[in-house]
């Protein structure tokens, strides 16, 4: 008998189902492995579901991160109905970029997202049908023990599902353990850059670059040193922004993982006596990895 695999998001975009369900004929193969009982993209709940009674499972993936109240119950009714759990994607796994909500007012955010922004006609903020929001967003292994995390903004599609066919199978799955840095084609001379791009990604038409240097050196802000590799489809290959002249923007989550994205990379650039004072967006250096308590406005302490 096949082991039953339970997927569920939480709060995010539902891009890690999505690149999955692109895989078209692809997918057949995972399905080979695995009995997929729940999947909110794809099927209809049972109307257990409803009250957050989830399918047994061997197998769980959690995708997004844990930013409602309703969200906390479902990662603990995942945490119950499944045998081995896995957090999928970067705002599960570090927040991504639901958590950078922890750096903004409560009151401030609401106020921007529902009478401020640019498409929306301006409203009161809602008093009814939303789930409670907490304190702050958190990643997943927060919450609930995680037995396994495939960071990623999204994962490549073939990592998860190689990963989810190797539990399938008993086996425990290898991720990289290397930095971006490690598997980008372009060629580093070993200097430092004395004058930084302003911004972590200047517009193209202002910096154009041969894709065959190395962006940091060239003084482009580029996360590839803190960042976890495996964007490419065997987790080894070129890192997909780099090898294109973009700089990578850390979506692979912080290597380690419980370090601090931000931090590292400015003590990286001041030790080889760069000044940091250009950056516009020192804050948007967290941008993936805004969980673990590393970003929270006072009012939410």
């Amino acid at each position: 008998m096949k082991p039953r695999l339970s997927i569920q998001w939480l709060s995010g975009c539902a891009g890690c189902e999505v690149v999955l369900v692109d895989l078209g004929e692809e997918l057949a193969e995972l399905l080979n492995y695995v009995q997929l009982v729940h999947m909110p993209l794809l099927m209809d709940s049972p109307p257990e579901a409803e009250e957050h009674h989830l399918p047994d499972a061997e197998i769980g993936v959690l995708t997004g991160a844990i930013r409602t109240a309703q969200d906390l119950v479902l990662a603990r009714a995942m945490r119950m109905s499944c045998t081995r759990l896995v957090a999928v994607g970067t705002c599960a796994t570090h927040g991504g970029i639901t958590a950078m909500a922890n750096a903004v007012e409560e009151a401030q955010l609401l106020a921007h997202y529902y009478q401020h922004t640019i498409t929306t006609e301006p409203a009161p903020v809602p008093s009814e049908g939303l789930a409670p929001i907490l304190e702050r967003v958190y990643a997943v292994d927060e919450k609930v023990e995680v037995d396994l995390a495939i960071p990623g903004c999204p994962p490549h599609p073939r990592i998860i599902m190689r990963a989810l066919i190797d539990l399938a199978q008993g086996r425990t799955p290898t991720l990289p353990e290397a930095s971006v840095c490690n598997f980008c084609p372009a060629q580093r001379s070993g200097s430092r850059p004395q004058q930084l791009a302003r911004g972590t990604l200047p517009p193209p038409q202002q910096h154009t670059v041969p894709v065959s240097r190395c962006l940091l050196e060239l003084g482009i802000v580029c996360l590839g040193p803190v960042t976890r590799a495996g964007c490419s489809a065997n987790g080894s290959g070129p890192p997909r922004c780099p090898k294109v002249g973009v700089a990578c923007r850390g979506c692979g989550g912080p290597l380690p993982a419980s370090s601090n994205q931000m931090l590292e990379l400015l003590a990286a650039l001041a030790s080889g006596k760069a000044s940091v004072q250009p950056l516009a967006d020192v804050p948007g250096l967290m941008r993936f990895s805004a969980a673990h308590g590393w970003v929270v406005h006072p009012s939410r302490r």
